[in-house]
């Protein structure tokens, strides 16, 4: 058996759609001998996923799977997803990142004191 990394996309339906449009990109880790099983797998989980995701006004609408990437063993800082994000204000996407930052460290040192 063999991992894969895959790129699942959903999109993103609010009330009768008349908005911006939204996308959710997932990567997921897949376990298949072959990457058709892979493939196959990853598609599998995105349609039953699509299922149990319609609330109320909002619905989720399985797009495709772009990317499917083997992966050939596992090295320390290898760099497994990156995307370039276009935003209108760069400033505020700094300052959002720095937030979620500080909360990730935040939580990870609450949880250290909470063992002790």
């Amino acid at each position: 058996m063999n991992w894969y990394l895959t790129k699942m996309v959903f999109r993103i339906i609010c009330g009768n759609g008349q908005h911006k449009a939204q996308f959710d990109e997932q990567i997921r880790l897949i376990q298949a001998s072959s990457p058709a099983e892979a493939w196959t797998k990853a598609r599998e989980y995105a349609i039953s996923e699509t299922n149990g995701t319609q609330g109320e006004g909002v619905r989720w609408q399985f797009v495709n799977i772009p990317e499917l990437y083997q992966l050939n063993g596992f090295v320390d800082g290898a760099e497994l997803y990156s995307r370039v994000k276009e935003e209108d204000d760069g400033e505020v996407y700094e300052q959002v990142i720095h937030r979620r930052a500080a909360m990730l460290q935040y939580n990870m040192e609450h949880q250290i004191l909470s063992a002790l």
